[in-house]
């Protein structure tokens, strides 16, 4: 999955939308700006975000319905919270439970870009981690890992079509029959399960 590079800014103070509207262009972002829950909806189902700057209490929904959305319908997408003071427990309470940090209003234009930065970083490598998953899941070769006690913790859909049994089975598997292990051993086993199978499923 290709990571995104648009940052979406969500706030009803329209002084602040083109504040950081600019700001962010200026730095080689791609920001577009909305003015309600309802409006960040409709860009994060139309295009790609990796990162969305929300300000607290945005009119029609309520904040955390949007925190929500944006973990259920773009789940790469890194969340920072724009709070007024009044606010900072419900931003607090946000970065507890996902979201990706908060910033207190007025916002210093450094700090925005160091928090946007540090935010894109992150979307990029968890992009990448989701695509070598998705990678490794469609692999037609059986990929199969276990960990150090000899318990089956990923299976790809080939390893599964071969063995359907192979989870409950695990280290006891004829598939993995000669996969040892040793002190530390739970990486080698996963290299050995998934060469054994690739051997069998040839």
């Amino acid at each position: 999955m290709a990571s995104a590079t648009g940052v979406l800014v969500a706030d009803e103070d329209t002084r602040v939308r083109e504040y950081l509207a600019d700001l962010l262009g200026n730095n080689g972002y791609d920001p577009v700006t909305v003015a309600s829950c309802t409006a960040a909806m409709a860009v994060l189902e139309a295009r790609p975000v990796a990162v969305a700057l929300v300000g607290a209490g945005l009119p029609d929904i309520p904040d955390d319905e949007l925190l929500k959305h944006i973990r259920v319908r773009s789940p790469l997408t890194e969340t920072i919270i724009l709070t007024d003071p009044a606010a900072l427990e419900f931003a607090r309470g946000c970065a507890a439970t996902g979201a990706f940090g908060y910033l207190t209003k007025p916002v210093e234009g450094a700090d925005l870009l160091l928090h946007v930065r540090n935010a894109m970083g992150v979307h990029r490598a968890r992009a990448e981690l989701v695509r070598q998953n998705a990678d490794r899941l469609l692999d037609p070769d059986p990929l199969i890992e276990l960990d150090g006690s000899g318990a089956v913790i990923y299976l790809n859909h080939a390893a599964e079509r071969l063995s359907p049994d192979l989870r409950e089975a695990g280290i006891r598997h004829p598939l993995l029959a000669g996969v040892t292990e040793s002190a530390g051993g739970g990486a080698r086993a996963a290299r050995g399960a998934r060469g054994r199978g690739r051997r069998r499923n040839v």
